[in-house]
């Protein structure tokens, strides 16, 4: 894999937002560039999934409690 980096000019502080410095590549080869919303969407998800696996986690533990108790 070959990674280059071009050189870019950017005028403003909104320039520099809009730019971006990935991308993926879809099953057609295209680029679509990586923006702070789908990252940001990205760890909203995550952060929803780590909260409901710890409270289905401790439900599960304390159900083992009882058992064992």
């Amino acid at each position: 894999m070959t990674v280059t980096r071009k050189q870019v000019q950017l005028k403003d502080s909104t320039a520099l937002e809009s730019y971006f410095q990935g991308a993926i590549v879809d099953e057609n080869g295209r680029e679509i560039p990586i923006t702070r919303d789908m990252i940001t969407e990205a760890c909203d998800t995550l952060e929803a999934q780590r909260i409901r696996h710890s409270f289905s986690q401790k439900r599960v533990d304390s159900e083992s409690n009882k058992r064992f108790s």
